[in-house]
């Protein structure tokens, strides 16, 4: 009830703002299952080279009910218990005196039917970017169709705007088609507006060619693994409709890098290296995170992999399909928590809880081993790569959820 009522009043104070802004205002509105934060993170980079006047990109994943009007407020992190009040009195005060952007990029985030009703009551975007659908956040809906229809209001609500999908998803291509959505398409299919033609990963960069309309384009990013191709692909293509040549926009992009637990690689003991995907895990992005670690160079290749939460009655199907393809790629998987637990037959190498986790990779580490750490946010697999890495001192530019909130909170059994 109290984060209901602070979810309107929060509401309430973002209209104010953006009742001041200009007429000609453009909002990008990003939405999926997962990476909508990587996505908007190289949208921001576009618009803030592209735009002359004032660009706001919402900071981390500020994106619910309460996180996207903070954002559109300026604030850059959602606040700790103690500090909502003066969030509540900042918030009314920035109401009649923040000043609005011309554009905003933003995220919106949902979890029950309805959740993007009340976003958009706040701000409709005027151009829609569909990252992906996975079966995640499925406790409050009754099946992936419904949540796709959630998801697919942001398309709906921008009118004559501009719509830009990620057309190698079944469940976003057949709801296009269904309600006569046009929009602009990537990926890797051959009806793709901008198809992926080749891609190569290679050091610590991924290169990677496209084509639209017969044209070809060349660009590379400090990344590793395809899915950070679709991740750099819309604001790839917001820049070339807003007349920005390619080799602008390779050189924009040059600092595009993960954000911390999104697939960065970090040095680890023993010559190890470590592809941390520690921020959150859905089935989609972990056969994502499998494939880099199936491309990488070195021996043992290691999963580590958690619980993938929110997953209702697909979970235990969902986490048996993971373990399978992990069976493919790795030389020796580990598991955190009791949903992996359930369909692993490994006793030995499958833990309840990540501290358990953490002491037998300490203890077992292997001589120049490529590790992948993954799994949702719940099951704080940070923690594991905390252990492991060469410099902990890094910890707090390497690794998500390192402020001072985030560490003090206990962690709850899965």
């Amino acid at each position: 009830m109290v984060n209901k009522l602070l979810a309107f009043y929060f509401a309430w104070c973002a209209r104010r703002v953006l009742s001041r802004a200009t007429k000609e205002k453009e909002v990008i509105g990003i939405t999926g299952s997962s990476g909508k934060t990587s996505t908007k993170e190289a949208l921001g980079l576009i618009a803030r080279a592209q735009h002359s006047k004032r660009v706001l990109v919402s900071s981390g994943n500020l994106n619910n009910e309460i996180g996207l009007p903070l954002s559109i407020l300026g604030y850059t992190q959602a606040p700790s218990s103690w500090h909502y009040l003066l969030v509540v009195f900042g918030a009314l005060w920035r109401a009649f005196t923040y000043r609005p952007p011309s554009l905003f990029v933003l995220e919106y985030g949902i979890d029950h039917p309805g959740d993007m009703d009340f976003l958009l009551s706040i701000v409709k975007p005027t151009t829609t970017v569909l990252t992906s659908i996975s079966p995640v956040h499925l406790e409050y809906f009754d099946n992936v169709e419904q949540l796709v229809e959630e998801k697919l209001k942001l398309a709906q609500a921008i009118g004559k705007g501009m719509v830009i999908i990620n057309g190698d998803d079944k469940y976003l291509h057949e709801a296009c088609k269904k309600n006569n959505i046009r929009a602009i398409t990537f990926g890797e299919k051959a009806y793709c507006t901008w198809r992926i033609i080749e891609f190569r990963v290679g050091g610590k960069s991924t290169s990677f060619t496209v084509a639209n309309l017969q044209k070809k384009y060349h660009f590379s990013i400090n990344a590793l693994g395809v899915q950070h191709i679709y991740s750099v692909l819309p604001a790839i293509i917001y820049g070339h409709i807003v007349g920005m040549g390619a080799s602008e926009i390779q050189r924009i992009l040059s600092d595009y890098t993960p954000l911390p637990g999104r697939g960065n690689i970090v040095a680890g003991r023993k010559n190890t290296t470590i592809i941390n995907e520690t921020y959150n895990a859905n089935p989609l992005s972990m056969e994502m995170a499998l494939k880099v670690l199936a491309i990488m160079k070195g021996k043992p290749k290691i999963a580590i992999l958690g619980d993938m939460l929110e997953l209702g009655a697909e979970s235990e199907k969902e986490h048996k399909a993971v373990l399978d393809y992990a069976h493919k790629v790795a030389d020796e998987i580990v598991t955190v928590g009791p949903r992996m637990k359930v369909v692993y037959n490994n006793s030995e190498c499958a833990f309840t809880d990540v501290e358990g986790a953490k002491n037998y990779v300490a203890h077992n580490l292997k001589e120049g081993a490529v590790i992948l750490v993954k799994g949702s946010q719940g099951t704080r697999m940070e923690k594991i790569v905390e252990t492991i890495m060469l410099n902990p001192s890094s910890k707090e530019k390497l690794l998500p959820r390192q402020s001072k909130r985030w560490r003090s909170i206990p962690i709850k059994p899965l």
